[in-house]
């Protein structure tokens, strides 16, 4: 039975069968009846695809009939590409072209188009490639960029066949809303054709799901009439749903499992990296399930075949209009875009990361309902800004080759003049950017007409782009390489990006030349060897080179075409670099690059140079070469390199060069203007011994400018002479600087100072990592030797700012020294080690952050939890496994162990950091737990700081670095939802100077593969402070802390911070001394003059010496003498369980000469003197008074011993007890010691055993 509308659409057809077109049996007549049965046939095939715009179809025609412009604005699926095209053509219409935006979309809709009318009706033509076609072809199918060539050169022809055609032609524009460069073009010169007088003959379709009111604008005083079509019923449904709390792999999966016949899932990302990432990712995920790619690279075949028989997809833009998916059943959106932004100023293009428009959406839902119901899976917040419309193209592009083109076409003017015809004109620095341009390549003028050059150029084909225009006319003109130019061009104008290059087979690459001719050398090949494009070798990118072959098919044609000259200029073929280069110097001589190492930098990143500073200040960006190719990358080869492309990726290496040459710098003759800054002791050596010599002279004969101003030197001449000379005289401006790391009068009044500089004497290998960072990041060579003293030399061949950059490092360093006690050695502390109570959830924690093993995906997972931890142990896994970091501090004692998580409700997210307005560093809120991550970095391996910041880019993390002489700090996720935090890298050289530690809670760190074990920074296991990792951990989970420090101002600031996360000060506290160095049985710490234990002591000492003036009071560590005293204090103990070691506080003076000894040996028995008063034992007294009586007279600076004694259980001798009754070797028997009070109101304390007494202050002092 018939559909009324399809009744309709057959009824005015047996209306027309009986006009008198039709009566009659000539043959003429006749002839007619097939086309009218085709036109039934195709009525007929519009009702069986069962669209929903075919409900409307009647109400379409009879608008387009009536007016010469008609917007169609319905949902996608609903049948704009397909079945309204069929209708025109069903109608009468004949030619109708349509455009699509993209090549699989042109064949793809033509061939469903066919099948369902059961005829050729359709055919389709992308550039270079076309179907083939019969009498019964009504549409064409055009990709927007070459229909936009169609109506900017063959207006006329179009508008010859509208009147020769029946119903007259009509011009369908789809997908308008995705405003590319080319749809807005076609646009502007349909609005420019509408001045003509086309008689109802040129029917103009504008096809979208939602019109933009700036494209209506543009139309609205032609005849204009917006078509609402009434909201139709779907064949099938679509459900929303927010996925944002579950993982998008585990959501992958869960819906794998649900699908039913091979039902499919579509995930939309933002880029082709991001494409390939989630590929490799969901096969980490679930080894046995495969996910194909959609991305623009691919051939349409290729495409076709994936959608046809593949089940899950990862797509950029590639898959969101006119393609139909046989069995979608699930659409995952991200929500992203990457999009190209051109930027005048610098001359380069950004590709940069936005919110996908709403109308962008729209089509990527509308991918769904075409033959199931189906889901739309939103994985990305709503986002109350989201634009409506895709900012056009066209007002963020690089212009240059559409004003060229402009000025070639019939229209014979620029962009000026024709943005009048634009929906959205671009600003006027993009306009005046491209005049600048071609104005820059010689193609026009000051006056903006074309030069002899641009006549010439715009008399030859398209060639890609106007810069490789240009290089091809100079290689047909100049270099004597037509054929080598032409089909280069051919190949590069199918290559959007550089990734084919990776899959070249190597016997092509020609990588001492670069990326050019590695092409050239492949198009070679396949012209000489007819079938060789299908070899296996070429499968992965036969598909570019097939479109490479047919593009280079039309630019010979042209040339058998023209004049004898150019045909001969087009043969010839000398397949060398030096002349390929020099023509492509002509069209990208501002794509010129040189090696930082060069010009005192990295070697890894480029500078563009072939700009003259008063012109382009902005364009001196840096940049590095993209993976893909195929050029040598040794530094001393690829010095100076010119590349096609320079954009900025989303990758945070920032400028990218692609398609790259390696060039010499003879072969750059253009004008340059050079600027590069200098010292004024610089500038004295360049003019007092650079400049006079002959050296000098020779090589800076094509420079024609020398100037000097206050802080530079200026070079104006030859740009490659000007390169030669700035080279050279950076390298004679390289001088010999040498220095003493530590004075040798500061170490001869410093002993511990002395003993650390002696220490690091023999380990310089601690410098490996500073020596490594300055040679790779500035190309200086810094030797440290040991000099004939005590100190260590330090040479270092550079510049003056350099030198006095690296000299900030190491005073740096030396600054750290001096308030070091002993340097730690690289193997100090605790390994890790298991808890002997184990704590499973503990160690699951501890394995995040260690475990190499750990799989991407488990860390990709972890990243979009979306918690401010979960982010926070993926930085720490890559530090910890990947760079070999060691991570310490308050992430392992709030997260790892204590599992502690606290954000402030009251503040956003973005306002926890704030900065610091005098060090301008990232602070974060104490209200923050975990705060931070703190990392110290390996001392055998260099960390490269952009190799991280590139593994921190490919996790997805903004990061901004700040450098200080002795650590980096990188501040994390500044604004994103889930919160900042900061990340601090610890040099290592500067590592081994933090020999303190201010609570126990602080001293746990993990390490890599170590997957359940914690490490203690340092040992407190051992007495007097026997605090094990066990007991660490629980004074942790317990909120309570031990101090380690003397307090001061720092630690009761460090006190106060911990008792505002919670924790509380036990009795317990010591302060921590470092072991000595290797060789030493002591060491002394100066106790700060501000701290607790400073003024304590000093206040006792002064209230008995009250004119006694304190100079030093220093804290001794002596681990031999400590482990004999802590035996003896048990052995007491224990003698006495109820008594106790009776430990006291006493003090002992002695003259300057003995003091060392007893340091460092303690109070050896064997030299006791036997006149003692009370026996051949060590005195000390609880007056200092007493003990001063002891120092040497003569001395100015005298020393007392604050020292700890064993007293256990004293024997007490009163002052009339005669000494012949008093034991002289040895304390009373069942007594530990002797206080006596003989001949004196002072009593004296004595002990007879060595391991009763460890000296625990050196108190210097002057006693007038």
């Amino acid at each position: 039975m018939l559909d009324y509308h399809e009744n309709q659409h057959l009824e005015k057809l047996e209306i027309e069968l009986a006009t008198d077109a039709y009566i009659g049996t000539t043959e003429e007549k006749l002839a007619l009846l097939p086309l009218l049965l085709l036109r039934a046939q195709i009525f007929c095939g519009c009702r069986s695809l069962c669209l929903p715009l075919f409900h409307s179809s009647v109400q379409i025609l009879e608008q387009i009939q009536c007016h010469t412009i008609v917007s169609i604005s319905t949902p996608t699926g609903s049948g704009k590409s397909t079945l309204v095209p069929a209708l025109l053509a069903a109608d009468g219409y004949n030619p109708i072209f349509v455009t699509q935006p993209r090549r699989l979309a042109c064949s793809a809709i033509s061939a469903r188009v066919n099948k369902s009318m059961d005829n050729n009706i359709a055919s389709w033509a992308v550039s270079g490639e076309r179907s083939k076609t019969n009498s019964n072809t009504r549409i064409t199918y055009f990709t927007d960029g070459l229909f936009k060539d169609i109506l900017q050169f063959s207006e006329g022809k179009l508008l010859f066949e509208a009147a020769c055609s029946p119903r007259g032609v009509v011009l369908f524009i789809d997908e308008v809303h995705e405003r590319s460069t080319n749809i807005d073009l076609c646009l502007a010169f349909l609005a420019l054709m509408l001045r003509n007088e086309l008689h109802n003959k040129v029917k103009i379709i504008l096809s979208s799901a939602t019109i933009d009111p700036n494209i209506e604008k543009t139309f609205k005083e032609h005849d204009y009439h917006k078509l609402n079509i009434p909201k139709q019923k779907p064949l099938h449904s679509v459900i929303t749903r927010r996925s944002l709390d579950e993982n998008m792999f585990d959501l992958i999966l869960r819906l794998n499992n649900d699908c039913k016949r091979n039902e499919q899932i579509l995930c939309f990302v933002k880029s082709t990296g991001e494409v390939n990432r989630c590929v490799d990712l969901l096969k980490l995920k679930s080894p046995g399930l495969q996910a194909y790619k959609l991305i623009e690279s691919q051939s349409e075949q290729e495409q076709q075949q994936i959608i046809a028989e593949q089940q899950i997809f990862f797509s950029t833009t590639v898959a969101q209009t006119s393609l139909t998916f046989p069995r979608l059943k699930y659409v995952i959106d991200t929500g992203l875009i990457n999009v190209p932004i051109y930027d005048p100023k610098t001359d380069t293009t950004v590709l940069t990361e936005h919110y996908a428009s709403k109308m962008t959406i729209l089509q990527r839902v509308g991918r769904l309902a075409r033959t199931c119901d189906g889901e739309y899976h939103a994985y990305y917040e709503t986002v109350n800004d989201r634009p409506v419309f895709p900012k056009p193209q066209i007002c963020q592009a690089n212009l240059t080759d559409v004003e060229f083109s402009l000025r070639k076409s019939p229209f014979k003017d620029g962009l000026h003049s024709f943005k009048q015809y634009l929906p959205d004109a671009p600003e006027k620095e993009y306009l005046d950017s491209a005049v600048r341009r071609l104005q820059h390549l010689n193609i026009l003028d000051h006056a903006g007409s074309f030069t002899s050059v641009g006549n010439a150029i715009a008399q030859l084909p398209d060639f890609g782009s106007v810069t490789m225009s240009t290089s091809v006319y100079y290689g047909l003109t100049k270099f004597n390489c037509g054929q080598d130019m032409i089909r280069l061009a051919a190949c590069l104008s199918v290559m959007n990006n550089a990734g084919s290059l990776r899959m070249i087979p190597d016997i092509f690459k020609r990588s001492d030349e670069g990326d050019f001719m590695t092409l050239l050398s492949v198009m070679n090949h396949l012209k000489s060897h007819q079938n060789a494009i299908d070899h296996p070798e070429f499968l992965p990118i036969a598909h570019q080179f097939r479109r490479a072959l047919a593009r280079l098919k039309q630019f010979e044609n042209f040339f058998k075409k023209a004049s004898p000259q150019q045909r001969k200029a087009s043969e010839i073929s000398t397949d060398n670099w030096p002349n390929v280069a020099r023509s492509l110097l002509a069209g990208y001589w501002e794509h010129v690059y040189v090696c930082m190492k060069e010009l005192n930098g990295s070697e890894k990143q480029y500078c563009r140079y072939n700009v003259s500073d008063h012109n382009h200040t902005q364009q001196k960006q840096t940049a590095v070469i993209d993976y893909a190719t195929t050029t040598d990358p040794k530094p001393s080869i690829r010095t100076v390199v010119l590349a096609r492309d320079v954009f900025c990726g989303t990758d945070r290496r920032g400028w990218i060069l692609s398609f790259v040459g390696i060039i010499q710098s003879t072969w750059l003759d253009n004008a340059l203007e050079r600027k590069f800054d200098v010292t004024r002791p610089e500038q004295e050596h360049f003019l007092a011994n650079i400049r006079p010599t002959n050296e000098f002279k020779t090589i800076a004969q094509g420079v024609t400018n020398i100037s000097i101003s206050t802080n530079n030197i200026k070079l104006i001449g030859n740009a490659g002479e000007v390169l030669d000379t700035e080279s050279f005289i950076r390298r004679e401006l390289q001088r010999l600087h040498k220095w003493q790391l530590v004075e040798d009068n500061e170490l001869n009044n410093n002993p511990t100072l002395q003993m650390n500089v002696r220490n690091i004497r023999k380990n310089l290998h601690y410098f490996h990592p500073l020596i490594w960072r300055f040679s790779n990041e500035k190309q200086i060579a810094v030797k440290l030797e040991k000099d004939d003293k005590n100190s260590i030399t330090i040479s270092v061949n550079s510049r003056d700012k350099d030198y006095e950059d690296i000299k900030d490092t190491f005073d740096m360093f030396v600054w750290w020294l001096r308030k070091c006690v002993a340097v730690r050695n690289e193997h100090s502390g605790v390994i890790p080690k298991f808890l002997k109570k184990r704590d499973t959830a503990i160690e699951q924690r501890i394995a995040c952050v260690t475990d190499s093993e750990r799989t991407l995906d488990k860390r990709m997972m972890a990243m979009r939890d979306g918690t401010r931890e979960s982010r926070m142990e993926v930085v720490a896994w890559v530090a910890v496994c990947q760079f070999q970091c060691r991570l310490e501090g308050g992430f392992v004692r709030d997260w790892i162990v204590d599992h502690r998580s606290e954000h402030p409700t009251s503040i956003e997210p973005k306002n926890w950091v704030t900065f610091n307005k005098q060090t301008e560093l990232p602070e974060l809120t104490p209200k923050l737990i975990p705060a931070d991550l703190d990392f110290h970095l390996p001392l055998k391996k260099y960390f490269d700081l952009e190799r991280f910041l590139d593994e921190m880019h490919r996790y997805g993390f903004k990061v901004i670095e700040f450098q200080e002489p002795w650590r980096y700090i990188l501040l994390f996720d500044q604004y994103t939802s889930t919160g900042p935090f900061t990340a601090e890298f610890i040099q290592p050289h500067v590592g081994i100077t933090h020999d303190r530690i201010d609570f126990n809670v602080n001293n746990l760190y993990v390490e890599c593969d170590y997957t359940k074990q914690l490490g203690q920074k340092i040992d407190l296991q051992v007495p007097p402070y026997s605090i094990d990792l066990d007991s660490t951990v629980a004074d942790i989970r317990a909120h309570q802390l031990i101090m380690l420090r003397p307090e001061d101002a720092h630690m009761n600031e460090r006190i106060k911070k911990m008792t505002a996360r919670g924790y509380r000060l036990k009795e317990r506290r010591f302060s921590y001394m470092p072991n000595p160095l290797e060789n030493k049985n002591m060491v002394l710490t100066p106790v700060p003059a501000a701290s607790n234990d400073y003024k304590m002591i000093k206040e006792r000492f002064k209230k008995k010496l009250p004119h006694a003036i304190i100079e030093l009071i220093e804290q001794v560590q002596n681990p031999n003498m400590q482990r004999l005293y802590e035996a003896q204090k048990t052995q007491i103990e224990q003698n006495h369980p109820r008594r106790g070691a009776n430990e006291m506080l006493l003090y002992h003076g002695t003259k300057s000469d003995q003091v060392n000894s007893i340091l460092e040996n303690g109070f050896d028995d064997r030299y006791f003197k036997n006149d003692g008063l009370f026996g051949r034992g060590a005195y000390f007294a609880d007056d200092p008074s007493k003990s001063h009586e002891f120092t040497d007279k003569e001395e100015v600076l005298k020393v007392v011993l604050l020292t700890k004694v064993l007293m256990g259980k004293m024997f007490e001798v009163d002052g009339n007890l005669e000494p012949s009754t008093i034991p002289m070797n040895s304390a009373q028997i069942g007594y530990d010691s002797t206080k006596g009070k003989a001949k004196t109101t002072q009593p004296e304390y004595v002990v007879y055993r060595s391991a009763q007494a460890l000296p625990y202050y050196k108190i210097t002092y002057i006693h007038p």
